[in-house]
């Protein structure tokens, strides 16, 4: 891919960023491929602030279409509709548009699964994200290493005066408590408990999506987590984890990935006397890609280190990869090598826990 970077290491002003969107007639957001609820929940917050502040219509593309899940724990709360599915950037003639905002994408990469795609250079990047990983490749930056992106849009909101009413609230507020695991994440931070308070003081019921994401899974849900558990392996010796997930496997036990919510690696991610797990999850029939979910056991235990080595990225708990590979166990050898050339399959002495 032939992708623009911007190797300025340093964000742009809120202020400047609020003159960057008052200035744009007909921005786009092109959402990260690897879907999940702050991918899309952080640009329809933004679309809601672009439309009330300079009666700007952000155009919202998804490379997919949205699960019938995520309708299902939307449904009655608010409006996914303005999402045009089933569209690649591949497929978007760039010059009808005059910015092109990435969200919560650590690397520019992540908004297609198409190694040929060629962005046009001549279109202005935002870029606002919150993993650690990120590489600054926007025109323009505001990334902060926050448990959310939609904690980050939050905060830039407010620094640029845009008042954060009911409706962004909604959509905010779901992108953080899911990104951050319902607080359990390592990652989370006071800002996120703090933004989250905010959003919750606003109006929104927060316990309305814990229910519908916990108390309410999907059959396809635990047809998921039997395959991940059944295909579980441990090594001791290098202390990980990891399972596999075989396109003959899903399609056997005929499950509907779409249709499911969990991170896999956050499955296994409890295991005990292990520094790290993965999953490895075969992208499609004789493309040799796989891609790799990797879930650190330990605070200590930096697995972005690992995905940044094979050109994946992420946070210091959870990242992720796509690795070329001929088979299920290169792809596995090729983690273990380079976890042990990065020293992450030392014990963690119990003092330091």
């Amino acid at each position: 891919m032939n992708w623009l970077v911007n190797f300025k290491m340093h964000n742009n002003s809120p202020k400047e960023i609020y003159e960057i969107l008052k200035n744009s007639k007909r921005p786009i957001c092109c959402m990260d491929s690897r879907f999940d609820f702050d991918a899309l929940c952080s640009p329809l917050a933004l679309r809601e602030a672009l439309k009330k502040e300079f009666d700007t219509d952000l155009t919202i593309t998804n490379i997919d279409s949205l699960s019938r899940r995520t309708r299902e724990v939307t449904q009655g709360i608010f409006d996914i509709s303005p999402v045009h599915e089933n569209t690649p950037p591949e497929t978007i003639d760039f010059s009808e548009h005059d910015l092109l905002i990435v969200i919560d994408s650590g690397q520019l990469s992540h908004i297609s699964t198409d190694d040929n795609f060629q962005l046009k250079s001549d279109i202005k990047i935002l870029n606002i994200d919150h993993h650690e990983s990120n590489p600054y490749y926007g025109h323009y930056n505001y990334v902060k290493i926050y448990g959310a992106a939609c904690t980050v849009l939050y905060e830039l909101l407010k620094e640029m005066g845009i008042k954060v009413d009911f409706e962004m609230a909604k959509y905010l507020l779901l992108g953080i408590i899911t990104d951050n695991g319902f607080f359990q994440y390592n990652s989370t931070g006071a800002i996120d408990l703090r933004t989250s308070a905010e959003l919750m003081d606003m109006g929104v019921n927060m316990y309305d999506y814990v229910w519908r994401l916990t108390f309410n899974e999907d059959f396809e849900d635990m047809k998921l987590m039997g395959l991940v558990y059944s295909n579980l392996k441990i090594d001791h010796k290098n202390r990980t984890a990891y399972s596999t997930l075989l396109l003959k496997d899903i399609n056997d036990r005929g499950i509907k990935l779409k249709e499911t919510v969990y991170a896999t690696a956050d499955l296994i991610k409890k295991l005990k006397d292990v520094n790290y797990v993965f999953t490895v999850e075969e992208v499609s029939e004789g493309e040799d890609l796989f891609n790799i979910s990797l879930r650190s056991h330990y605070k200590q235990i930096d697995v972005s280190k690992i995905a940044v080595a094979l050109g994946g990225g992420g946070h210091k708990m959870a990242s992720g990869v796509n690795i070329p590979a001929k088979t299920a166990e290169e792809a596995i050898a090729k983690i273990i090598e380079t976890a042990e050339n990065l020293g992450l399959n030392t014990p963690i002495p119990e003092s330091s826990l």
